[in-house]
């Protein structure tokens, strides 16, 4: 896990001579324990490299390191292979080892023990073929001195990112968006869309940045650049989920392929050559992945967890995380955020994450992030995508009871429905149900979307996918909820929290074989009785405590961002909308103010009716978020 970028320009533009160390170093956190830099001149057939800028450079590579496989020199960046390739690459490629072996009886050699060269040799071997042979996470940039070609890449759910900016024949990559504010040409403008989707809702739009000018090289694809002419080649998908038929339509069969692949998959995450710590919720996301680890520790080691906790909040989790700590090997450790530290780091929580957040979960998160930094645990393994990959969600089962509606399959819903109350089922299901109903109703009714404009932004016509959604096939909604509903940004909030303090996340269920094997499944082996994620259940019967394998409150991640805006942040929320702020340019802040007071002065079971954040609630602190992003990184109107 690492930092990178990369400048490809004309021989006769002009950048500032630190231009490249700037945007390298302006991700440190990223990559603390090494750094390199790289420049290229020259034409096709005839590169030159050198480590300090020449006058005349086109392709500028630049690396900052952490250090998790291969600790030693040999494992540094940028990395040259066979004087001809040189790659930068953030991430990790699980089956490194495997692919070492097969490419060395195809006669590549290795000095390193990492899987950096790996990838090298890979694409020396196979070219662009080697991306459906990688198994991981990456952002990948490989530029070949032979063709004078720049190869970018990214892993196959967008886990690790690749932002890209053009401007004056120059074209600039990036780990982070604030990489570019070395650029000379560099303009902070807001991307109307984003903004306008992000405010009224809370979503975002896979692949819209909040910037305009900047881009993202797509999730599971590659694009090729000549770099003397600055063309690209069309960009060019190596996977694709949405071939992969369903054959799988056995629960006890779902269950027992899952459980099989899931089991390779924690094993292969576990590889590193410094300690592997977990994230423990005490869901059964969670909870499945550290109950594997610890069949895989060694006998003498304990896992280090990472919880936060709430001590005292209605949907704390702190005794479901002790029913797994009670049977695993673990050292744990606890973080408490508080109001008063939110107030006094948010503004540097803002300046990591380089756009607005959804919810103080993410702060939560940012802070536990400092938790696994002090204990001195490089890696961790994190329950993300769950959810997504076996309908985890309450939305997901409504739209799969709708779906059945629609399909004239009354009896289908009505068995969920009826095994949902009997003494085995789920007793939320319906509950549940009804609450989802009423959310979409009131999103279709424009409830959601009632902010007082004062600058109008022409946001296009995404707002208008939500109520689409349902009108998806069983196949299309799967895997939309994979890579496109709410996975992407969990994803991006997690790398900006995690490499702020220097720390790798990692994600077994996100194993592109295991999501394959997932979509196998039939959306009916996916849900039973009012229980989402049944093929995890039927699976890891054997291996989940009880406690968690029937856990029936889990309801997401939550933390008290409710009572934190009611109680401890409202004093400084209202002298905040009395202030001059970034965000009135675009809103009205009496109309802002006024529904605030609505909130705080609704009685307690009125604003948790129905949710478990109230809509208003959820609604100031994206606004907050929002202003105090434009305020930190000098974000102006279009």
């Amino acid at each position: 896990m690492c930092g990178i970028t990369a400048l490809v320009k004309s021989a006769n533009v002009s950048l500032p001579e630190g231009v490249l160390r700037n945007m390298n170093d302006a991700v440190a956190h990223r990559g603390p324990d090494g750094h390199g830099l790289s420049y290229w001149s020259g034409t096709s057939g005839a590169w030159r490299k050198a480590d300090t800028p020449m006058s005349d450079w086109q392709v500028g590579l630049g690396h900052r390191r952490l250090s998790i496989l291969d600790l030693s020199e040999q494992g540094k960046q940028p990395m040259q292979y066979m004087d001809r390739y040189e790659v930068v690459f953030n991430g990790e490629i699980y089956n490194y080892v495997e692919l070492r072996d097969r490419l060395h009886k195809e006669g590549y050699s290795f000095t390193s023990t990492g899987d950096t060269e790996v990838i090298l040799a890979a694409y020396a071997a196979w070219g662009t073929k080697a991306f459906a042979e990688l198994r991981g996470m990456w952002a990948i940039i490989i530029f070949d001195s032979v063709r004078g070609e720049l190869v970018v890449s990214r892993d196959r759910m967008g886990i690790k990112p690749l932002f890209v900016w053009h401007e004056q024949d120059i074209w600039a990559f990036a780990s982070e968006i604030k990489q570019f504010e070395s650029l000379p040409y560099w303009q902070p403008t807001l991307h109307p869309e984003a903004a306008v989707n992000y405010l009224t809702t809370g979503f975002e739009r896979t692949g819209v940045p909040f910037f305009q000018q900047v881009s993202q090289i797509s999730p599971g694809t590659f694009r090729v650049m000549s770099v003397p002419t600055r063309r690209w080649k069309e960009e060019e998908a190596y996977w694709h989920p949405e071939q992969v038929k369903q054959t799988v339509s056995s629960r006890s069969e779902a269950g027992e392929q899952f459980a099989q692949i899931f089991d390779e998959s924690v094993r292969l995450h576990l590889r590193s050559d410094v300690p592997v710590g977990a994230q423990l919720s005490g869901g059964l996301d969670s909870s499945s992945i550290m109950m594997l680890m610890n069949t895989y520790r060694a006998p003498d080691q304990a896992i280090h967890s990472f919880t936060t906790q709430f001590p005292g909040y209605e949907h704390d989790e702190t005794e479901y995380v002790e029913e797994v700590l009670a049977q695993t090997k673990a050292e744990p450790h606890f973080d408490t955020p508080t109001p008063e530290q939110f107030l006094s780091e948010f503004a540097r929580f803002m300046h990591h994450h380089d756009e607005p957040t959804g919810s103080l979960t993410h702060f939560a998160n940012f802070s536990l992030a400092n938790t696994i930094h002090r204990a001195g645990i490089k890696v961790v393994l994190n329950g993300q995508g769950g959810d997504e990959l076996l309908g985890g969600y309450w939305q997901t089962y409504m739209a799969y009871l709708a779906r059945a509606t629609k399909d004239i399959k009354p009896w289908a819903v009505l068995r969920h429905l009826a095994g949902a109350v009997m003494p085995s089922g789920n007793q939320q299901l319906l509950p549940q149900v009804l609450h989802m109903y009423r959310r979409y109703r009131n999103r279709t009714a424009g409830g959601a979307n009632q902010l007082p404009w004062k600058h109008t932004l022409d946001a296009g016509d995404d707002l208008g996918q939500v109520a689409s959604y349902l009108q998806l096939s069983e196949t299309e909604r799967r895997v939309y909820d994979i890579r496109e509903m709410l996975l992407p940004r969990l994803l991006k909030w997690d790398d900006r929290n995690l490499m702020a303090y220097s720390v790798e996340g990692r994600y077994p269920l996100l194993d592109h074989k295991l999501i394959e094997t997932c979509l196998s499944f039939d959306s009916r082996t996916l849900y039973k009785d009012g229980w989402t994620k049944w093929p995890m259940r039927e699976g890891l019967k054997q291996v989940l405590p009880a406690k968690i394998l029937q856990r029936k409150s889990k309801v997401g991640y939550v933390t008290p961002q409710e009572q934190w805006l009611f109680h401890d942040l409202r004093p400084h929320l209202e002298k905040w909308m009395s202030s001059e702020r970034p965000i009135w340019q675009l809103l009205d802040p009496q109309g802002i103010k006024k529904q605030a007071d609505q909130f705080w002065s609704s009685p307690a079971n009125a604003r948790a009716k129905g949710a478990i954040q109230n809509e208003t609630g959820q609604m100031l602190f994206r606004l907050y978020a929002f202003d105090t992003w434009m305020e930190v990184r000098n974000v102006t109107l279009p």
